[in-house]
C-alpha cells in the first residue's frame, strides 16, 4: 500500500475500541460469524489464555466482506452477524470476560459506501492507531488459513503488526500438514517455517463449520417451515440457543450460502 492510500484509510473514523485495565496482549479473531458457533467463542479464549495468560483480552472482527468471499451475495447482512456474535458471547461467555467486538470494518465500508473487501492488514493498522505500539497483539489464524496466508494482501506488514498464532483445525490438523502445505506453497525459506511452527497454539480440534450449520438450517427451513427452537436445537448443537432463537426470529439461512 502506498503512503497516500494508507493515510486516506486512516482519515476514515475508526471505531473505538474497548480496552481492558492491565491489558498487555490483543488476540485478534476475525471473521464472517455467518453464524458464529462454538468453535468461534471457545477456541479464541483458549488461545488468549495461553498466549497471555489473564493479561489478556480477545477481539472479535466481523468481516465487512471477506477478500475470500468475494461475490457472495448471500453472505447474512452485517447488523444480523454482529447481533448474532453478541448473543453468543453473552451467553457463552459472559459480560465479565475479557472479550470486545470491534466492528470497524463494517463500520469503515458504511462510512466509504463500499462493498469492497475488508483486508486484515488495514485492519491491524487502524487497531495500533487505537491502541498505541505497546500491547502486544497476535492474529488468531486457522492452519488452513495459516497454509494460504502467503496470498493475503501484504502479509509481511501482518507480521510485524500482529504476529500469527495459529490454530489447528480441519482440514489442516497436524503441525507436519501445515508445514507441509506451506513449504509446498514456495512462499517460506526453511527458517521462516520454523517460525510459524512455534507459532502453532495447543488448543483441540473442534470440527464446528459455519458452512455445515447454514446448510443444515437451510435444510430444516424446507422441512419444517414453522421452524421451532426445539427442532433447530436438535439438528445444530454447535450453535448457542440464544443464536439459533434469533436466526428463527429473523427467518435467517432459508436459503443455505
Amino acid at each position: 500500500m502506498v503512503d497516500a492510500d494508507k493515510a486516506n484509510l486512516n482519515t476514515l473514523c475508526i471505531s473505538p475500541v474497548r480496552v481492558f485495565p492491565h491489558m498487555t496482549g490483543v488476540v485478534v479473531f476475525g471473521g464472517t460469524f455467518d453464524p458464529p458457533h462454538e468453535a468461534h467463542l471457545d477456541l479464541p479464549l483458549r488461545a488468549c489464555e495461553s498466549l497471555f495468560g489473564g493479561n489478556g483480552m480477545v477481539l472479535y472482527v466481523p468481516a465487512a466482506v471477506s477478500p475470500f468471499k468475494i461475490g457472495n451475495a448471500d453472505q447474512t447482512p452485517s447488523h444480523h452477524r454482529v447481533r448474532m456474535l453478541e448473543l453468543g458471547i453473552e451467553q457463552m461467555i459472559g459480560e465479565k470476560a475479557r472479550v470486545a467486538i470491534w466492528d470497524d470494518e463494517i463500520e469503515r465500508a458504511e462510512d466509504a459506501q463500499s462493498s469492497s473487501p475488508s483486508y486484515m492488514v488495514d485492519t491491524l493498522r487502524r487497531l495500533r492507531i487505537q491502541i498505541g505500539d505497546d500491547v502486544s497483539v497476535r492474529l488468531l489464524l486457522g492452519a488452513d488459513q495459516a497454509a494460504s496466508f502467503h496470498r493475503w494482501r501484504e502479509y509481511e506488514d501482518i507480521i510485524n503488526i500482529a504476529e500469527p498464532a495459529v490454530m489447528l483445525r480441519e482440514p489442516v490438523t497436524s503441525v507436519n500438514a501445515l508445514i507441509d502445505a506451506m513449504r509446498s506453497s514456495g512462499a517460506w525459506l526453511d527458517e521462516q517455517l520454523l517460525v510459524w511452527q512455534s507459532r502453532v497454539v495447543p488448543l483441540p480440534i473442534e470440527p464446528a463449520s459455519s458452512t455445515d450449520v447454514r446448510e443444515t438450517i437451510a435444510m430444516l427451513w424446507q422441512q419444517y417451515p414453522s421452524l421451532t427452537i426445539d427442532i433447530l436445537h436438535e439438528h445444530v448443537t454447535t450453535v448457542p440457543t440464544e443464536v439459533l432463537a434469533y436466526i428463527i426470529e429473523h427467518g435467517l439461512y432459508r436459503a443455505a450460502g
